[in-house]
């Protein structure tokens, strides 16, 4: 697979499948969670709460 088509599938992929897999880590211990991913271009979104315990992850 070149590089376009490999940005093809990417494209698509984005464009069809909005569930994904956020996955973080605190103190050595995994955290994976659902969530619902929206996109431009290759860039991710996703909504959460700031309060949120990914915030803290994240950070």
């Amino acid at each position: 697979m070149n590089n376009e088509q490999l940005q093809n599938e990417i494209e698509n992929i984005l464009n069809t499948s909005k569930i994904g897999v956020l996955s973080t880590a605190h103190n050595n211990t995994p955290n994976s969670r659902y969530m619902i991913f929206y996109n431009d271009g290759h860039t991710l979104y996703t909504k959460t709460s700031i309060e949120s315990k990914k915030i803290a992850e994240l950070q």
